[in-house]
């Protein structure tokens, strides 16, 4: 349990910023932390400088715009072909059909690799999804 001591100014006896020594009293307050509190402040504030956990998101987010773009851009290409070209599923064999097929669906992967990529950049991530899939019961 914390104690924290503050003063407090009468407001009711004199206006803002007149008041003399004999009116301002001190008021202590106990304050109840929870171990829950304490620690998800802990893994918060993990990192010391802010210039590197800010680098550390902007890397993060630069991976994922690169992940979600390469991901997504075979299903794009092939819309594009099949917009310009209607009979082109028609004509493939059955090998190019489902690897086409594979390429179209490629944008999963984007889905799939997100949750790894906050997880190598993000500590909160990592530990929120440790104690998701802890046993303790």
């Amino acid at each position: 349990m914390n104690t924290v001591r503050t003063k407090v100014a009468k407001s009711d006896v004199a206006p803002a910023g007149t008041f003399t020594r004999s009116e301002i009293q001190v008021v202590e307050t106990r304050l109840e932390t929870s171990p829950r509190v304490t620690r998800e402040r802990h893994i918060l504030s993990s990192s010391s400088d802010p210039r590197k956990s800010a680098f550390r998101i902007s890397f993060m987010f630069m991976t994922i715009s690169i992940v979600g773009f390469l991901s997504y851009l075979p299903s794009w290409t092939l819309v594009l072909i099949e917009t310009n070209n209607p009979t082109f599923w028609k004509n493939l064999s059955t090998a190019s059909f489902h690897i086409c097929l594979a390429l179209r669906r490629m944008y999963m992967v984007n889905h799939l690799c997100n949750p790894f990529i906050y997880g190598v950049f993000d500590r909160a991530f990592r530990e929120e999804v440790k104690k998701l899939f802890r046993k303790d019961v």
